[in-house]
């Protein structure tokens, strides 16, 4: 009986005796555009477009001194991508590993090393020397990009570690 009344009154809106133009009940949606499909989804992250395997190019490769790689790997929630410089001394080379975390940002890293915090290009960043070394490069203050050096001699590993985050930071969104 009531959604009759309801109705009775919404048709009573609209009758010749009243004067200008009908409209939509109050509390009607307005009819929207659909969405395009190509649109991001709104839970899409700005990290979640970093491929690691190819924030390094042909010639940054070969800047880096790059003899094998690049090798995916995933870690709980975050992909990776691992490379490997070989010396002539076995004990010398060492392995360059990228690592995106799309959910976790520098105030995440739960390592028990020294972090200092420093700046990569425009991003702010932690520089971390717990095993080998690892520059962690602020994306966003819930995601980051980790380049981490390891293997070698210890003293000699921030400067590859550095190199590397140069060069991908202005790949960064």
């Amino acid at each position: 009986m009531a959604a009759g009344a309801a109705l009775a009154v919404v048709l009573a809106g609209c009758t010749d005796e009243e004067p200008g133009t009908p409209s939509a009940a109050i509390g009607t949606p307005e009819p929207t555009a659909p969405t395009p499909s190509s649109a991001p989804s709104p839970t899409a992250r700005p990290a979640d477009s970093i491929k690691p395997c190819s924030l390094l190019s042909a010639a940054n490769v070969a800047t880096l001194g790059i003899t094998d790689g690049p090798q995916p790997s995933q870690i709980k929630g975050a992909v990776g991508c691992d490379w490997r410089v070989e010396k002539q001394s076995v004990g010398d080379g060492y392995a360059i590993g990228i690592t995106v975390y799309p959910d976790r940002g520098l105030k995440n890293i739960a390592s028990p090393g020294a972090k200092t915090p420093i700046v990569v290009g425009k991003h702010d960043a932690i520089q971390n020397t717990d095993t080998g070394c690892a520059i962690a490069i602020g994306v966003t203050d819930t995601s980051r990009v980790e380049v981490y050096v390891t293997g070698g001699r210890q003293t000699d590993l921030c400067k590859p570690a550095l190199d590397t985050a140069n060069i991908i930071e202005p790949k960064l969104p």
